[in-house]
């Protein structure tokens, strides 16, 4: 399953789980963004679709990741013998999205041990540094006392077995939100 969405003047092909660095889209970091501006789709059963210019009643949708810059591109002008010279620099804003689903599919790689995992490796590295979402997984691992989680094992944790990891309330309840979504679909 794939999709190519169109933004910021620029073409992607994307898939769920994707991470995509795209022209600045406002936004803030968690915020959901839906992109509407798809020219083609293939939802792996049915046909692919190619869109003239677009594909309608279809979207993907993305959580934003950061807003930040790329790096300082120098511009130089010079006119010979004339004495003249000009440096300035130029940072342009981006966006950095990761794609959840495609028009309300998620597709994950077919080993269901590794898909749960993932799964919520999404979920919970959205709101906290990896290094703290891989110290938060090995926890929840070792509560259940398992090498891996199922949607069982994820869906049961509450709001206070998430904060007890050592996040705020607020991200406690958007991650038992969003993994609900998930498990949902």
């Amino acid at each position: 399953m794939f999709a190519v969405v169109k933004t910021g003047g620029k073409q992607y092909r994307v898939t769920p789980g994707d991470v995509i660095v795209v022209e600045k889209i406002i936004g803030e970091t968690g915020d959901k963004v839906k992109l509407d501006q798809i020219l083609m789709i293939d939802e792996g059963e049915k046909e692919l679709k190619i869109g003239s210019p677009i594909v309608a009643g279809v979207a993907v949708n993305c959580i934003v990741l950061d807003q930040s810059r790329t790096d300082k591109i120098l511009v130089f002008k010079k006119k010979r013998r004339q004495g003249y010279k000009r440096t300035k620099g130029h940072r342009q804003d981006q966006t950095v999205l990761r794609i959840i689903d495609i028009n309300g599919h998620i597709a994950f790689k077919s080993n269901k041990k590794n898909q749960f995992d993932s799964l919520v490796g999404i979920v919970v590295s959205q709101f906290i540094s990896t290094k703290a979402a891989d110290s938060i997984f090995k926890q929840i691992k070792e509560s259940f006392n398992t090498d891996y989680l199922s949607e069982k094992h994820f869906h049961n944790l509450s709001i206070g077995d998430i904060k007890t990891l050592g996040l705020s309330t607020n991200k406690a309840k958007t991650i038992k939100e969003l993994s609900e979504l998930f498990i949902s679909k």
